[in-house]
């Protein structure tokens, strides 16, 4: 089992989400990640060594965007939002 953990900025991420995505992220995808890190999509260019985690809620998609330290047996997610403009934000982020 990996620990899911996230920097700081990524508390403000969750914050600006609705409620019932909060819940899901803390009930299914953290506990998914947990289990199975590598079951998200590795993502390429300059995004390298990230991966991409998508679902959807009422019709919205979102993306967790996410690194997996296999030493600390550890992810770290670096991004959470709606697919509109997540990647480009993400590109400032890192």
């Amino acid at each position: 089992m990996f620990r899911v953990v996230y920097i700081t900025a990524v508390a403000k991420d969750i914050k600006a989400l609705p409620l019932v995505v909060q819940e899901l992220l803390h009930q299914k995808y953290f506990p998914e990640l947990s289990s199975n890190p590598f079951a998200g999509k590795p993502l390429v260019g300059i995004f390298k060594g990230y991966y991409s985690k998508a679902f959807s809620f009422v019709g919205t998609q979102y993306r967790l965007v996410y690194e997996i330290n296999k030493k600390q047996i550890t992810v770290i997610i670096v991004m959470i939002g709606s697919r509109e403009n997540l990647y480009k934000n993400l590109k400032r982020r890192i």
